[in-house]
Protein backbone atom coordinates (compact mmCIF):
# COMPACT_ATOMS: atom_id res chain seq x y z
CA UNK A 1 0.00 0.00 0.00
CA UNK A 2 1.55 3.29 -1.13
CA UNK A 3 0.01 5.59 1.45
CA UNK A 4 2.32 8.48 0.62
CA UNK A 5 1.03 8.80 -2.94
CA UNK A 6 -2.55 8.40 -1.77
CA UNK A 7 -2.08 11.25 0.68
CA UNK A 8 -0.46 13.46 -1.95
CA UNK A 9 -3.33 12.71 -4.34
CA UNK A 10 -5.79 13.96 -1.70
CA UNK A 11 -3.79 17.07 -0.78
CA UNK A 12 -6.24 19.52 -2.38
CA UNK A 13 -9.15 17.87 -0.58
CA UNK A 14 -7.23 18.05 2.70
CA UNK A 15 -6.59 21.77 2.24
CA UNK A 16 -10.25 22.37 1.32
CA UNK A 17 -11.51 20.55 4.41
CA UNK A 18 -9.15 22.39 6.72
CA UNK A 19 -10.05 25.80 5.31
CA UNK A 20 -13.77 25.06 5.42
CA UNK A 21 -13.51 24.12 9.09
CA UNK A 22 -11.37 27.22 9.67
CA UNK A 23 -13.98 29.51 8.16
CA UNK A 24 -16.75 28.03 10.29
CA UNK A 25 -15.39 27.72 13.85
CA UNK A 26 -17.65 26.60 16.68
CA UNK A 27 -16.96 26.66 20.41
CA UNK A 28 -17.00 23.64 22.76
CA UNK A 29 -20.27 21.68 22.70
CA UNK A 30 -21.53 24.05 20.01
CA UNK A 31 -19.92 22.12 17.12
CA UNK A 32 -23.27 21.37 15.48
CA UNK A 33 -22.40 22.26 11.87
CA UNK A 34 -18.94 20.74 12.30
CA UNK A 35 -20.32 17.41 13.49
CA UNK A 36 -22.86 17.38 10.63
CA UNK A 37 -20.06 17.77 8.09
CA UNK A 38 -18.01 15.02 9.72
CA UNK A 39 -20.98 12.64 9.87
CA UNK A 40 -21.78 13.27 6.20
CA UNK A 41 -18.17 12.70 5.13
CA UNK A 42 -17.75 9.46 7.09
CA UNK A 43 -21.10 8.10 5.97
CA UNK A 44 -20.30 8.73 2.31
CA UNK A 45 -17.11 6.65 2.56
CA UNK A 46 -18.97 3.75 4.18
CA UNK A 47 -18.03 4.17 7.83
CA UNK A 48 -20.56 3.52 10.59
CA UNK A 49 -21.18 6.69 12.60
CA UNK A 50 -22.71 7.61 15.95
CA UNK A 51 -22.82 10.76 18.07
CA UNK A 52 -21.31 10.78 21.54
CA UNK A 53 -21.10 13.50 24.20
CA UNK A 54 -23.52 15.99 22.64
CA UNK A 55 -21.61 17.01 19.52
CA UNK A 56 -18.89 14.39 19.41
CA UNK A 57 -18.66 11.92 16.51
CA UNK A 58 -17.34 8.36 16.44
CA UNK A 59 -16.83 6.43 13.22
CA UNK A 60 -16.10 2.71 13.17
CA UNK A 61 -14.26 1.07 10.28
CA UNK A 62 -14.43 -2.72 10.40
CA UNK A 63 -11.58 -4.54 8.74
CA UNK A 64 -11.80 -7.65 6.65
CA UNK A 65 -9.90 -9.79 9.16
CA UNK A 66 -10.19 -10.27 12.93
CA UNK A 67 -7.94 -8.25 15.21
CA UNK A 68 -7.73 -5.50 17.79
CA UNK A 69 -9.16 -2.00 17.82
CA UNK A 70 -7.15 1.17 17.26
CA UNK A 71 -8.54 4.62 18.11
CA UNK A 72 -7.50 7.68 16.12
CA UNK A 73 -8.54 10.99 17.63
CA UNK A 74 -8.99 14.63 16.58
CA UNK A 75 -10.50 17.59 18.41
CA UNK A 76 -13.25 19.84 17.03
CA UNK A 77 -13.74 23.03 19.04
CA UNK A 78 -12.50 26.53 18.28
CA UNK A 79 -11.50 29.35 20.62
CA UNK A 80 -13.28 32.58 21.54
CA UNK A 81 -10.71 34.71 19.69
CA UNK A 82 -11.17 37.33 16.99
CA UNK A 83 -9.14 36.36 13.92
CA UNK A 84 -6.90 39.17 12.70
CA UNK A 85 -5.31 37.29 9.79
CA UNK A 86 -6.06 38.62 6.30
CA UNK A 87 -6.46 35.39 4.32
CA UNK A 88 -9.09 34.12 1.89
CA UNK A 89 -10.27 31.49 4.39
CA UNK A 90 -10.52 33.83 7.38
CA UNK A 91 -13.06 32.96 10.07
CA UNK A 92 -16.60 33.99 9.18
CA UNK A 93 -17.71 33.92 12.82
CA UNK A 94 -17.25 37.09 14.86
CA UNK A 95 -15.15 36.44 17.96
CA UNK A 96 -14.47 32.79 17.09
CA UNK A 97 -11.40 31.23 15.51
CA UNK A 98 -9.57 27.94 15.04
CA UNK A 99 -6.35 29.15 16.65
CA UNK A 100 -5.20 25.82 18.12
CA UNK A 101 -5.02 23.67 15.00
CA UNK A 102 -8.21 21.68 15.49
CA UNK A 103 -9.35 22.54 11.97
CA UNK A 104 -6.23 20.82 10.67
CA UNK A 105 -6.67 17.87 13.00
CA UNK A 106 -10.19 17.17 11.73
CA UNK A 107 -9.13 17.44 8.10
CA UNK A 108 -6.21 15.10 8.67
CA UNK A 109 -8.34 12.47 10.37
CA UNK A 110 -11.03 12.58 7.68
CA UNK A 111 -8.43 12.00 4.97
CA UNK A 112 -6.92 9.17 7.03
CA UNK A 113 -10.40 7.65 7.32
CA UNK A 114 -10.92 7.85 3.56
CA UNK A 115 -7.60 6.19 2.78
CA UNK A 116 -8.01 3.41 5.35
CA UNK A 117 -11.58 2.75 4.21
CA UNK A 118 -10.24 1.98 0.74
CA UNK A 119 -8.15 -0.82 2.24
CA UNK A 120 -10.65 -2.19 4.74
CA UNK A 121 -10.42 -5.72 3.33
CA UNK A 122 -6.73 -5.83 4.26
CA UNK A 123 -7.20 -4.44 7.76
CA UNK A 124 -6.96 -6.70 10.79
CA UNK A 125 -9.48 -5.52 13.36
CA UNK A 126 -11.24 -2.17 13.63
CA UNK A 127 -10.37 1.52 13.56
CA UNK A 128 -12.33 4.05 15.61
CA UNK A 129 -12.22 7.61 14.32
CA UNK A 130 -13.02 9.85 17.28
CA UNK A 131 -13.84 13.52 16.84
CA UNK A 132 -13.79 15.02 20.32
CA UNK A 133 -15.84 18.10 21.22
CA UNK A 134 -14.90 20.68 23.82
CA UNK A 135 -11.24 19.71 23.98
CA UNK A 136 -10.34 22.99 25.63
CA UNK A 137 -12.36 21.95 28.70
CA UNK A 138 -11.80 18.18 28.97
CA UNK A 139 -14.49 16.96 26.59
CA UNK A 140 -12.63 13.63 26.43
CA UNK A 141 -13.89 12.74 29.92
CA UNK A 142 -17.50 12.98 28.76
CA UNK A 143 -16.76 10.74 25.78
CA UNK A 144 -15.09 8.17 28.02
CA UNK A 145 -18.04 8.23 30.43
CA UNK A 146 -20.35 7.56 27.50
CA UNK A 147 -18.32 4.51 26.45
CA UNK A 148 -16.12 5.67 23.59
CA UNK A 149 -13.42 3.18 24.68
CA UNK A 150 -15.85 0.26 24.58
CA UNK A 151 -17.94 -1.65 22.02
CA UNK A 152 -15.50 -2.63 20.65
CA UNK A 153 -12.92 -2.18 23.40
CA UNK A 154 -9.99 -0.02 22.34
CA UNK A 155 -6.54 -1.63 22.47
CA UNK A 156 -4.47 1.43 21.54
CA UNK A 157 -5.14 5.13 20.96
CA UNK A 158 -3.24 7.65 18.85
CA UNK A 159 -3.56 11.41 18.66
CA UNK A 160 -1.58 14.06 16.84
CA UNK A 161 -1.30 17.81 17.31
CA UNK A 162 -0.05 20.39 14.85
CA UNK A 163 2.97 22.16 16.32
CA UNK A 164 4.28 25.27 14.57
CA UNK A 165 7.79 25.21 16.15
CA UNK A 166 8.51 22.00 14.22
CA UNK A 167 9.61 22.31 10.58
CA UNK A 168 7.08 21.23 7.95
CA UNK A 169 7.26 17.49 7.38
CA UNK A 170 8.81 16.70 10.75
CA UNK A 171 7.08 14.68 13.49
CA UNK A 172 8.00 15.19 17.13
CA UNK A 173 7.98 12.14 19.40
CA UNK A 174 9.21 11.79 22.99
CA UNK A 175 9.11 9.01 25.54
CA UNK A 176 6.52 9.58 28.26
CA UNK A 177 4.15 12.54 28.70
CA UNK A 178 4.59 15.60 26.52
CA UNK A 179 1.53 17.74 27.32
CA UNK A 180 0.67 19.01 30.78
CA UNK A 181 -2.51 18.19 32.67
CA UNK A 182 -4.92 21.07 33.16
CA UNK A 183 -7.24 22.25 35.92
CA UNK A 184 -9.49 25.29 35.54
CA UNK A 185 -10.59 27.55 38.35
CA UNK A 186 -13.14 30.28 38.99
CA UNK A 187 -12.69 32.57 42.00
CA UNK A 188 -15.05 35.19 43.40
CA UNK A 189 -13.80 37.63 46.06
CA UNK A 190 -16.48 39.47 48.00
CA UNK A 191 -15.99 42.89 49.59
CA UNK A 192 -18.18 45.76 50.74
CA UNK A 193 -19.03 48.45 48.24
CA UNK A 194 -18.49 52.13 48.88
CA UNK A 195 -17.18 55.40 47.49
CA UNK A 196 -13.52 55.82 46.62
CA UNK A 197 -13.44 59.01 48.70
CA UNK A 198 -13.99 56.95 51.87
CA UNK A 199 -12.27 53.56 51.46
CA UNK A 200 -12.17 53.13 55.26
CA UNK A 201 -15.93 52.53 55.19
CA UNK A 202 -15.70 49.79 52.59
CA UNK A 203 -13.87 46.51 51.96
CA UNK A 204 -12.05 46.61 48.64
CA UNK A 205 -12.06 43.26 46.75
CA UNK A 206 -10.00 44.74 43.90
CA UNK A 207 -6.92 45.21 46.07
CA UNK A 208 -7.42 41.69 47.40
CA UNK A 209 -7.66 40.33 43.83
CA UNK A 210 -4.46 42.12 42.82
CA UNK A 211 -2.63 40.58 45.78
CA UNK A 212 -3.97 37.13 44.87
CA UNK A 213 -2.74 37.43 41.28
CA UNK A 214 0.74 38.45 42.44
CA UNK A 215 1.13 36.14 45.43
CA UNK A 216 -0.22 32.97 43.81
CA UNK A 217 2.90 33.00 41.58
CA UNK A 218 5.04 32.20 44.63
CA UNK A 219 3.58 28.70 44.66
CA UNK A 220 5.28 27.74 41.42
CA UNK A 221 8.51 29.65 42.16
CA UNK A 222 8.92 29.04 45.91
CA UNK A 223 7.01 25.88 46.83
CA UNK A 224 7.38 23.59 43.81
CA UNK A 225 10.59 22.08 42.47
CA UNK A 226 11.85 23.37 39.14
CA UNK A 227 11.85 19.71 38.06
CA UNK A 228 8.05 19.54 38.48
CA UNK A 229 6.64 21.88 35.82
CA UNK A 230 3.78 23.99 37.23
CA UNK A 231 2.13 27.02 35.62
CA UNK A 232 -0.68 28.96 37.31
CA UNK A 233 -2.19 31.61 35.04
CA UNK A 234 -5.05 34.07 35.38
CA UNK A 235 -6.89 34.53 32.11
CA UNK A 236 -9.67 36.87 33.20
CA UNK A 237 -10.50 39.36 35.92
CA UNK A 238 -13.71 41.32 36.21
CA UNK A 239 -14.88 43.75 38.88
CA UNK A 240 -16.29 47.19 39.49
CA UNK A 241 -18.92 49.36 37.82
CA UNK A 242 -17.45 52.85 37.97
CA UNK A 243 -14.20 54.76 38.41
CA UNK A 244 -15.26 56.24 41.76
CA UNK A 245 -17.05 53.20 43.18
CA UNK A 246 -15.44 50.54 45.35
CA UNK A 247 -16.61 47.21 43.95
CA UNK A 248 -18.80 44.72 45.78
CA UNK A 249 -16.96 41.74 44.29
CA UNK A 250 -14.30 40.64 41.82
CA UNK A 251 -14.36 37.52 39.65
CA UNK A 252 -11.17 35.81 38.49
CA UNK A 253 -10.58 32.76 36.34
CA UNK A 254 -7.62 30.85 35.05
CA UNK A 255 -5.81 27.56 34.64
CA UNK A 256 -3.34 25.42 36.54
CA UNK A 257 -1.12 23.25 34.34
CA UNK A 258 1.27 20.64 35.66
CA UNK A 259 3.35 17.67 34.59
CA UNK A 260 3.87 15.43 37.62
CA UNK A 261 5.15 11.90 38.05
CA UNK A 262 2.60 11.14 40.77
CA UNK A 263 -0.27 13.26 39.49
CA UNK A 264 -3.01 12.12 41.86
CA UNK A 265 -1.04 12.90 45.00
CA UNK A 266 0.92 15.95 43.85
CA UNK A 267 -2.14 17.58 42.29
CA UNK A 268 -3.97 17.48 45.61
CA UNK A 269 -0.99 19.12 47.35
CA UNK A 270 -0.96 21.84 44.69
CA UNK A 271 -4.67 22.50 45.14
CA UNK A 272 -4.24 22.74 48.92
CA UNK A 273 -1.45 25.32 48.45
CA UNK A 274 -3.62 27.27 46.03
CA UNK A 275 -6.53 27.41 48.45
CA UNK A 276 -4.25 28.21 51.42
CA UNK A 277 -2.74 31.27 49.75
CA UNK A 278 -6.11 32.64 48.66
CA UNK A 279 -7.73 32.04 52.04
CA UNK A 280 -4.85 33.81 53.80
CA UNK A 281 -5.09 36.85 51.55
CA UNK A 282 -8.85 37.06 51.96
CA UNK A 283 -8.49 36.89 55.73
CA UNK A 284 -5.85 39.61 55.73
CA UNK A 285 -7.92 41.92 53.50
CA UNK A 286 -11.26 41.20 55.24
CA UNK A 287 -12.75 39.86 52.00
Amino acid sequence: MDFRNEVLHLRDELVFLRRDFHQNPELGYEEFLTSQKIIKYLTEIGIKVKKVAKTGVVGLLEGGMPGGTVLLRADMDALAIQEMNDVSYKSLKEGKMHACGHDGHMAMLLIAAKILSRHRDRLKGQVKFVFQPNEETAGALDMIKEGVLNDPQVDAAFGIHLWTPLPTGAIGIVAGPIMAANEEFELKIFGKGGHTSAPENAVDPIIAASIVVQTIQTIQTREVSALAPTVIMFGKIRGGTGRNIIAEQVELGGTIRFLYENEDQEKEVLKERFERVIAGICQATRT
